[in-house]
């Protein structure tokens, strides 16, 4: 079975995405100072999970490794340790760029 991992071969464990929340306020201690608003943060945010994106680069899917680094689908690579492939081979051998 191929398993996706980074061109260094470090495992693929999942997408970069962008959720958007809502930081709450604390609207009784707002002031206005010149031009500015400024207030407390209640401490809490309410997370608009049905708004969650895949972040994307060039057009293409921003993928992250076991160790945090992020990879576009243009970069990954496989193994496939029961047909023998166990070196990081390029999943589209012919649109293969370096490692940011």
């Amino acid at each position: 079975m191929k398993e996706f991992v980074s061109p260094q071969g470090k495992e693929i464990i999942g997408t970069l995405e962008t959720v958007p929340g809502v930081a709450l306020i604390e609207m009784d201690s707002a002031s206005l100072e010149g031009d500015s608003l400024q207030f407390d943060y209640e401490g809490s945010t309410d997370i608009q999970w049905n708004e969650q994106k895949t972040v994307r680069r060039g057009g293409h899917r921003v993928f992250v490794d076991e160790c945090d680094n992020e990879f576009t689908e243009d970069q990954l690579h496989f193994i496939d340790p029961e047909n023998g492939i166990t070196e990081p081979t390029p999943v589209f051998p012919d649109r293969v760029k370096p490692a940011e």
